[in-house]
């Protein structure tokens, strides 16, 4: 109970917070915010049961699915971080492009069987190797000249008095 709480609960926020407060124009006052809140935990809470009367239609393994499904995006998440974190020379270019082919990469390998009729590997390497082609495609492409940060030198940070 404790998860499905707190999953309703994040859900709301985000919806709330992320959503609907960015983007009004009003200020909102804390009655209304706590009221709207608790409308969209409704709303989240009934869709969610009724998605959920559908589980049976579902053909396969629900952990398979369930791990295709949150993989396609964790693993391309993940490289946008690592691309900021730890790779110093990484550009925008280079980092947009490096997240498109790790997702091109994890849906080919999720959805491989659905794509071309044939066996694939299996989908639990979906998220090792969409890291590893979206950081080694990132790096190479930030290597390039497109879209390249201009150089600060040392010197260029000195502030001289006129």
């Amino acid at each position: 109970m404790s998860s499905l709480s707190s999953g309703l609960n994040s859900s709301c926020s985000v919806v709330a917070v992320d959503f609907i407060d960015r983007f009004r124009k009003t200020p909102n006052d804390d009655l209304n915010h706590v009221r709207r809140a608790r409308i969209i935990s409704v709303v989240i809470g009934v869709v969610v049961v009724v998605m959920s009367t559908f589980v049976g239609a579902v053909q396969g393994n629900m952990l398979e699915i369930a791990f295709k499904v949150v993989n396609l995006l964790v693993a391309p998440l993940f490289g946008l971080f690592f691309m900021a974190m730890f790779v110093r020379w990484a550009t925008p270019l280079g980092t947009i492009v490096g997240a498109a082919v790790g997702l091109t990469v994890a849906c080919g390998i999720n959805y491989w069987k659905e794509l071309t009729g044939t066996q694939g590997i299996s989908f639990l390497w979906a998220m090792p190797l969409s890291l590893l082609a979206q950081v080694a495609v990132g790096m190479v492409v930030s290597l390039l000249p497109i879209g390249r940060r201009p150089e600060v030198k040392p010197e260029d940070l000195i502030v001289k008095d006129s």
